[in-house]
């Protein structure tokens, strides 16, 4: 090939749009993973809870985290948006003696609205917020109703609501105007930070602890151990070398 081409062709980037994710989570025996935890009261004692710069797909799986290596872009990035969601089981939670939890599914999204969201460029800040300015964009929406005693109709008993930080629309997210261009292996990083009054609640939740859905208890073959997701999305354009053009400088 020749050497002006070549070189014009290790210039060029193929775009392709592509979202990076991480993952807290919280759950029984949770804990040994890097920045996860085994209760919401571990959680509540977390001064800071750093996304994107611990875990990686290799660590978590890709489930829970799609970055290659933590805190560093392999590729050139154009960062569009960011939002961030409690992914909790649809379902009622026990704790350990198989008693109910009292609480609900929308709670979680509300203490979002008592926790503020950081993001970074090497040390650059690029965003100081509230997490409810910064909506997830998609997930599970709506609410459930029980149903008692065999009635066709719902009852009056909610047991689940809103299941997502705002309506499931892309457009909801955090947008950034203009875009973040973030260079190949530089530092990025989210930092989640609830407040006292968040974390106050959450020491006092208890759990989570166990999903049920039979009437065998915690014994039966219908338990088994709730996890509750924290999660964080970058939502973005890669700029890849081409193929037979790469050149790693």
């Amino acid at each position: 090939m020749n050497t002006a081409i070549q070189e014009a062709a290790q210039q060029l980037r193929a775009r392709e749009s592509f979202p990076y994710y991480d993952t807290i989570g919280i759950g029984l025996n949770k804990g040994d993973t890097q920045g996860w935890f085994n209760s919401f009261a571990e959680l509540a004692n977390a001064d800071e809870i750093y996304l994107f710069n611990q875990r990686s797909r290799a660590s978590v799986g890709l489930a829970y985290s799609n970055l290659d290596s933590p805190s560093l872009f392999d590729v050139g990035y154009l960062c569009q948006s960011i939002g961030v969601q409690f992914e909790v089981p649809p379902t009622q939670m026990y704790n350990e003696q198989g008693a109910l939890l009292p609480y609900s599914n929308n709670l979680f999204q509300e203490l979002l609205e008592d926790c503020s969201l950081q993001f970074f460029l090497n040390q650059d800040e690029k965003l100081a917020a509230n997490c409810s300015h910064a909506p997830a964009g998609y997930g599970a929406f709506g609410q459930i109703n029980s149903i008692q005693n065999g009635d066709e109709q719902p009852s009056a008993d909610i047991t689940g609501g809103q299941y997502t930080n705002g309506a499931p629309e892309r457009k909801n997210t955090w947008d950034f105007k203009p875009v973040i261009e973030i260079p190949r292996n530089h530092t990025v990083y989210a930092v989640l930070k609830f407040s006292d009054f968040a974390r106050d609640t959450l020491s006092k939740l208890g759990g989570p602890g166990y999903v049920l859905n039979n009437s065998g208890g915690l014994s039966g073959p219908g338990a088994w151990s709730a996890q509750v997701n924290l999660r964080v999305t970058i939502n973005g354009t890669r700029l890849v070398q081409l193929r037979n053009a790469q050149t790693y400088r």
